[in-house]
């Protein structure tokens, strides 16, 4: 294989990590923290959280993957 397909391979393999350890802080810690703090405290805090985040950062890794997954 090509050092570049290798490159490749490496880079998306991180970024499936980085993607699983989102989506697993996300519901095991964020959602079981929101539970805790009853209605309103919930969602103000996911309000914050929603301003907060770069969704184009995490969508761009996230289609940009599912591009990458269909090319191999």
């Amino acid at each position: 294989m090509s050092t570049i397909i290798i490159l490749l391979f490496q880079c998306s393999i991180l970024a499936y990590a980085f993607i699983g350890g989102v989506f697993l802080a996300f519901s095991e810690f964020i959602m079981r923290s929101l539970a805790m703090t009853g209605g309103h405290g919930g969602i103000e805090a996911m309000q914050v959280i929603n301003r907060e985040v770069f969704p184009w950062v995490f969508m761009t890794l996230f289609l940009s993957l599912a591009a990458v997954s269909g090319s191999m």
